[in-house]
């Protein structure tokens, strides 16, 4: 392509150069044309022979135009054909800057799925790990109380929590705090919350794990001896053995737990429910009131 518009620029350039050159080489022996084919008109008019060099100067003008006209469309022609080859070139090198930009993407693509499928894999084999050590343990003490807070300690520090408050069922929809890790307990504050009431009620009324990862202002502190701040992660977890809610496990943490450490949390819950059970059941037949004398069997 680019040799074709350099022959063709080059033969209107020399044509541009001989037309011109014959016009204005032979504009005398024009001008001794007409005079001599007129000269009967130009001896009788003087006027007549103003008006045909006057007719031989435009003609020889709009030769001149179209040849300079034909030369610039030559001229601009020849110009484009660097600027075309260049933009396909330039084409080119956009294509192939995409083509490299879009295989080094994929590879990112594909390095961030193993990031992730190895980083799935080690929090799923620490998350096992936990559950496993969690289920082997044995908690100590002779009552539920000594046992609750054997269990909220062993579950804090398997699952770095900072602070820890153990609920147990004490009547037929009511929960007692029977242990706390890492957590004071202010005087006069309640310690009976009552099935719907505040988060750790209204997990034991759906029976369902709840997960805040927005704390309400003031909700609570986890205070040590490097100060005071406040958890960005809370869990309430129910006991729940045969339907029947056991009790309810509030965690505080300051990093989330993920999707394997919050399924071992469940297991270990109802490891947990299906040892408190049979306690918690004979508790509730001790809370439940005594039935009055039927009056027609009464002596």
């Amino acid at each position: 392509m680019k040799q074709f518009y350099t022959g063709l620029s080059v033969f209107f350039l020399l044509l541009t150069v001989v037309l011109a050159w014959l016009v204005f080489s032979n504009l005398a022996g024009f001008n001794q044309y007409l005079a001599s084919n007129f000269d009967e008109y130009v001896t009788q008019d003087a006027k007549l022979s103003d008006q045909l060099q006057g007719i031989t100067w435009m003609v020889a003008g709009c030769l001149a135009a179209l040849f300079l006209a034909l030369a610039a469309m030559t001229l601009r022609n020849f110009a484009k054909v660097p600027v075309v080859e260049l933009a396909e070139a330039d084409i080119k090198k956009i294509e192939k800057a995409a083509e490299d930009a879009n295989q080094e993407a994929t590879e990112q693509e594909r390095k961030e799925q193993e990031r992730l499928k190895k980083l799935q894999k080690e929090q799923q084999a620490q998350a096992t790990q936990k559950k496993e050590k969690l289920l082997q343990f044995q908690p100590k003490g002779n009552t539920m109380t000594l046992r609750s807070e054997s269990w909220l300690r062993e579950l804090a520090n398997g699952f770095n929590a900072g602070q820890g408050i153990f609920y147990l069922r004490s009547q037929k929809e009511q929960l007692a705090l029977a242990a706390t890790y890492a957590y004071i307990v202010e005087d006069g504050q309640t310690q009976e919350v009552s099935y719907g009431s505040g988060f750790v009620g209204e997990t034991a009324r759906k029976q369902v794990r709840l997960v805040l990862e927005e704390i309400p202002e003031n909700y609570l502190q986890i205070f040590s001896g490097l100060g005071s701040a406040v958890p960005n992660f809370l869990v309430f977890q129910p006991i729940v053995h045969q339907q029947e809610v056991c009790g309810v496990i509030e965690l505080a943490l300051f990093g989330e737990l993920n999707t394997f450490e919050l399924e071992a949390l469940q297991t270990v819950a109802d490891h947990i429910g299906k040892s408190l059970y049979p306690e918690v059941k004979d508790r509730f037949s001790i809370a439940s009131p005594v039935s009055e004398p039927n009056p027609t069997t009464a002596p």
